[in-house]
């Protein structure tokens, strides 16, 4: 399956974390948050706003909780989608 950043995923669909892009510091705060390498999540909410390139906040089930962080920090986490 193709590898693309979270933020492409649209509400409902479901994918498994590959790896993160990104410093020492982001990766840490990620995996504390649950977003690890080989962690299902699911877009709960995918915001989007009609001017291109600005978009609003994602919000992800992994691990029994729901996590929210803006589009930039969506991109750098790179996922593998599931089917159902």
């Amino acid at each position: 399956m193709m590898e693309v950043p979270l933020a492409f995923l649209s509400a409902g669909s479901k994918g498994k974390i590959t790896r993160i892009r990104g410093g020492k510091c982001l990766i840490r705060r990620l995996n504390d948050m649950g977003l690890t390498r080989d962690s299902e999540v699911t877009v709960i909410c995918s915001h989007s706003c009609p001017n291109p390139g600005h978009g609003g906040p994602l919000v992800v089930e992994v691990k029994e909780s729901r996590v929210a962080f803006g589009r930039g920090v969506a991109a750098k986490i790179m996922v593998q989608e599931v089917e159902d």
